[in-house]
C-alpha cells in the first residue's frame, strides 16, 4: 500500500484497497490506454491515411474487377487473367489522368 501512496501516477491509475491488499490496473486495460494514447498523436493519423491508401487497391479489385470470381481453371491462366485485371486497372488509371490534364489545360488562359 505505501507503494501506490508514493505512486507519481495515483491520479491516473486509482486503485482499490481492499482489507490486505491493494487490487491494481489489470495488464490489459494498462496497455489499451497507452494505445488510446498512441492513436490520438499525429505520428498515428499519418499511418492511418497510409494503411487507407494500400488497402484501396484490393478492394477495388474485388469490387470492380471480381478478381474472386475467376472462371478459369489451372494456376497459368489464372495468372494470366489475373494480370489482364491489373493491365486493366492501370489502364483506367492512365486514362483518369490524362482526362484530369486535359481538364487542367482547357481552364488555362493563354496571351
Amino acid at each position: 500500500m505505501s507503494d501506490c501512496e508514493e505512486c507519481p501516477y495515483k491520479e491516473r491509475c486509482p486503485p482499490r484497497f481492499l482489507k490486505t491488499r491493494v487490487r491494481k490496473v489489470s495488464w490489459k486495460s494498462v496497455g489499451r490506454a497507452k494505445q488510446l494514447q498512441y492513436m490520438q498523436t499525429e505520428e498515428f493519423s499519418e499511418y492511418a491515411k497510409f494503411r487507407n491508401g494500400v488497402e484501396a487497391i484490393p478492394s477495388l479489385l474485388r469490387r470492380r474487377y471480381h478478381v474472386d470470381k475467376i472462371p478459369v481453371h489451372g494456376k497459368k491462366r489464372t495468372r494470366l487473367f489475373f494480370g489482364f485485371k491489373i493491365a486493366a486497372l492501370d489502364f483506367q488509371k492512365l486514362l483518369d489522368y490524362t482526362n484530369s490534364l486535359d481538364s487542367y489545360a482547357s481552364n488555362k488562359k493563354t496571351a
